[in-house]
This record gives C-alpha cells, structure tokens and sequence, in this order.
C-alpha cells in the first residue's frame, strides 16, 4: 500500500479546504481505498498544503486525484509541486 505525501498551493482559505477536504474522507475511504492520515498548511503560509495518505496503489490514487475536486484543486493549484508515492506501508 503506497504512501503519498502531496504538497501544494491552495487557492482559498485554508478553514474551508479543511472542511471540504475532511468532507470527502468518508467517500475516499469506501469508494477508492484511500485513507488520510494527516493535513496540514506550512506555518507561515496557510495557503501551502501538505496531506499524507495511504492508498491501495498509484493507480487508483491516480484515478481520483484526476475525478475528484477535493484533490483536484490541489494538483491543479500545486503544478508540479505534487509528490506522490515516498514507500509502501506493510
């Protein structure tokens, strides 16, 4: 199972993002086998993002980081800010 870290610009307040971020935690988990296990913004910058998640394989990941405007909105923000896969949980 991948672990991903995703970093990146957003372009709303950070509060709001939360919430719409946590919104779909649920949906994640059921629909795609993706779990969150943390998000959170740079100290002195609440617009840069960073989310830790596991996912059951790049390709699913993949698939809804491309259908799904919680994350969406982050890779298009973040450009080629985005890191995905760092190892593999047992």
């Amino acid at each position: 199972m991948p672990i991903l870290v995703l970093k990146g610009k957003i372009n709303k307040p950070y509060d709001l993002w939360a919430d719409e971020f946590d919104a779909n935690d649920e949906m994640r988990s059921l629909k795609y086998g993706i779990k969150s296990r943390y998000r959170g913004h740079k100290v002195n910058d609440p617009t840069e993002v960073r989310v830790v998640m596991y996912a059951p394989s790049l390709e699913e990941f993949e698939y809804h980081l491309h259908t799904n405007s919680d994350l969406r909105a982050l890779k298009n923000a973040a450009s080629d800010d985005l890191i995905y896969c760092i190892a593999h949980a047992a």
